[in-house]
């Protein structure tokens, strides 16, 4: 089970829409508040990204919403899933029509395995603006963390075994031993095994997550017939990309392959 600082609030399964408002909570007695930007974003072959703001205003009550503006974000622009709202961390709290002045005319992402500067339609830009972001589609733990550092709050404690979803898999990989393959970041893993998995038709990648000592993927079978089908192209692919050795895969029901098994 993934350990964040953010507190549940309330649970749904009703998909965020551009210009919805939510507050979350990290510290006691206080809310922060977030706002859905896209939903239709892209991170290489990874289409249908939530594209969010998180704002450094504050309120003491979670529907008292305070100004927020595009140019007092607390983090850069974040690319995400749904999970933050299903799990409970986000909750809508109001929808306002985004107007032109709520938005950056440019949403610029670092890509660390590529060493160049994206947008949120995946089109490689000349140039860096700010704010940066990371290149990379953010679960909500790396969320919970990126929220953390920028308000000084100690990061919630290493997870030991991630929660997986029925019909999905999480990779988790070891930040030392990864660093150690030259390997520059998740996304050039992500981007591997969606496109495998996409040309085979046998799932997607999900989303994902970055740590002090860990980074998670997960993975979400096309169909669970052929769950053990795409269990053995993600190992394939992980070991010709030369994954570490200490490479673990979670499955429901509590399962645990080592990748080299």
């Amino acid at each position: 089970m993934v350990i964040t600082n953010m507190k549940v609030l309330k649970k749904s399964r009703k998909r965020p829409r551009p210009g919805d408002i939510f507050a979350f909570q990290v510290e006691e007695g206080l809310f922060r508040f977030g706002r859905v930007i896209r939903v239709d974003a892209r991170i290489g072959p990874m289409e249908d990204c939530v594209l969010l703001y998180i704002y450094r205003a504050s309120s003491v009550e979670k529907n008292r919403i305070p100004e927020l503006g595009k140019d007092d974000l607390l983090v850069p622009p974040v690319m995400t899933n749904f999970l933050a709202w299903s799990k409970g961390y986000f909750e809508i709290v109001e929808h306002r029509p985004l107007v032109q002045e709520d938005v950056f005319p440019v949403h610029c992402f670092w890509s660390c395995a590529n060493q160049r500067h994206y947008d949120d339609n995946n089109n490689e830009l000349p140039r860096r603006s700010e704010p940066c972001g990371f290149y990379g589609l953010a679960g909500y733990g790396a969320i919970d963390d990126e929220v953390s550092n920028a308000l000084g709050i100690p990061l919630a404690p290493e997870h030991n075994e991630p929660e997986v979803l029925e019909g999905g898999m999480t990779i988790t990989m070891d930040a030392t031993d990864l660093a150690q393959t030259g390997i520059k970041g998740r996304d050039q893993i992500e981007d591997a095994l969606d496109k495998v998995l996409s040309a085979c038709k046998l799932g997607e990648v999900t989303g994902g997550g970055r740590g002090v000592h860990h980074a998670d993927i997960e993975v979400l079978a096309a169909d669970e017939t052929k769950f053990s089908e795409a269990l053995d192209v993600v190992k394939n692919t992980l070991r010709d990309l030369r994954l570490p050795r200490s490479t673990r895969i979670y499955l429901p029901g509590e399962q645990v392959h080592n990748l080299y098994d």
